[in-house]
């Protein structure tokens, strides 16, 4: 399991993110990937920049156009928060 987290000493932090986590399940399944592949949710590259599995698998459901991928202008969740943030 990859996981890394920023801390400074001395200092309280609020939020604390998961750079990149694979979350696997006692039969082995990997949940992660099979969230990506059933068009549940997005491969997020700056959490997990080097994971090939993940893109392959998101650049094949949109090419797919299931899921969250009908819409043809998806808005990633990052920038939809984003967006709501500065209203």
């Amino acid at each position: 399991m990859r996981h890394k987290r920023r801390h400074t000493p001395g200092r309280r932090q609020r939020h604390v993110r998961a750079q990149h986590c694979d979350v696997l399940i006692p039969d082995g399944t990997n949940v992660n990937h099979t969230l990506v592949k059933q068009c549940w949710c997005w491969w997020y590259q700056k959490y997990a920049p080097g994971d090939t599995v993940l893109e392959e698998l998101e650049k094949e459901t949109r090419e797919g156009r299931k899921g969250l991928w009908v819409d043809p202008q998806p808005v990633p969740p990052w920038e939809w928060r984003g967006f709501r943030r500065s209203r």
